[in-house]
């Protein structure tokens, strides 16, 4: 495997800086609304004026995917602590007849799929307030 060569080129952002091949800590995406941190160890073209992050689509890849898998796991844990604080004053079958979803839909998008945010903090403030749950039977 051949080394990355140093592009010369100046930064398309701020004209300003070249865009180099480095790798440092700092580096952060961002993923469906939220900041990741990049690892530290991965080498991106960057700006060394503005820190832009040009990124090829293999590079977007090789990073995404490791986000996404953080992405699911803190989505699903939010779902999950949200639940076991609901636990006693609502079932789950409850919660999704209430907020219209499938039978089964709050297991199979802990386990298998990717909880959304929306529904994670619906069900965090629903925690958070229990008294909203009358609330929410009273709007099913």
């Amino acid at each position: 495997m051949t080394a990355k060569k140093t592009p010369n080129v100046l930064c398309p952002v701020c004209g300003k800086g070249r865009l180099e091949y480095r790798a440092r800590s700092g580096r952060t995406y961002e993923y469906k609304g939220f900041q990741y941190p990049i690892p530290a160890k991965i080498k991106l073209v960057e700006c060394g004026s503005c820190h832009e992050m040009p990124m090829t689509p293999a590079e977007v890849t090789a990073i995404e995917g490791p986000i996404a898998k953080l992405h699911r796991e803190r989505m699903a844990g939010l779902v999950d602590d949200a639940l076991r604080r609901l636990k006693g004053r609502m079932t789950i079958g409850e919660i999704e007849r209430a907020l219209h979803l499938s039978q089964g839909y709050l297991a199979r998008a802990r386990s298998k799929g990717e909880p959304s945010f929306p529904l994670a903090a619906l069900l965090h403030l629903l925690a958070e307030q229990p008294k909203n749950l009358a609330e929410l039977r009273r709007l099913a």
